[in-house]
């Protein structure tokens, strides 16, 4: 990776706050009796439009703090490492998958493969770390999430037109050209 100016330092740190408060504010809690099994958010629409904007390391770093902290201020401490795994790796997806088309095609794929992913994903960390009961019952939950998900996350990477540095890593420059002259502009 090359070296990171201050802006896309600033851009990656506002990334994971907006990714924390759309996963930790916009969340459906699971419950199975006394069981906390996790919860349903839409925090996987601000990691799309993070890893679009940022490219894959700095959206996948922005993917991670944002949802392990998201977790952990919630309260999901259990899952707090497969959210720094996945999120990060969904982001590592969006931003080497997505590229600038009109196509809608180009952003579909991207987008179903980062929800067989989370479904995936989720079911075998349940699997293994919270039993088999824990992971059947949230199975439905995380398809849900990955649907809806694909859903707003579509026409928000369409929106974004692949402005994604993912080909060469690189931050995409989205300040007004008039900020480049500004002598307070940060370098």
């Amino acid at each position: 990776m090359k070296n990171i100016d201050r802006k896309s330092w600033i851009m990656t740190g506002v990334a994971a706050v907006v990714i924390l408060a759309v996963t930790a504010l916009l969340r459906i809690p699971i419950v199975i009796g006394e069981v906390d099994a996790g919860y349903i958010h839409l925090g996987d629409i601000a990691v799309y439009a993070a890893a679009a904007v940022l490219g894959g390391p700095l959206g996948a770093l922005a993917a991670a703090v944002g949802a392990a902290l998201a977790d952990l201020i919630v309260g999901a401490y259990a899952y707090i490492p497969a959210a720094i795994i996945f999120k990060a790796v969904l982001a590592f997806l969006i931003a080497r998958m997505c590229k600038k088309s009109s196509a809608w095609a180009d952003y579909i794929r991207p987008v179903v493969v980062c929800g067989i992913v989370t479904i995936l994903g989720y079911f075998l960390y349940e699997l293994l770390f919270r039993g088999f009961t824990v992971a059947a019952y949230g199975l439905p939950f995380n398809l849900i999430q990955a649907v809806v998900s694909a859903l707003v996350g579509i026409p928000v990477l369409k929106l974004l037109n692949g402005k994604t540095g993912a080909s060469a890593g690189e931050p995409v420059n989205v300040f007004p050209p008039e900020m480049k002259n500004n002598k307070r502009n940060l370098k």
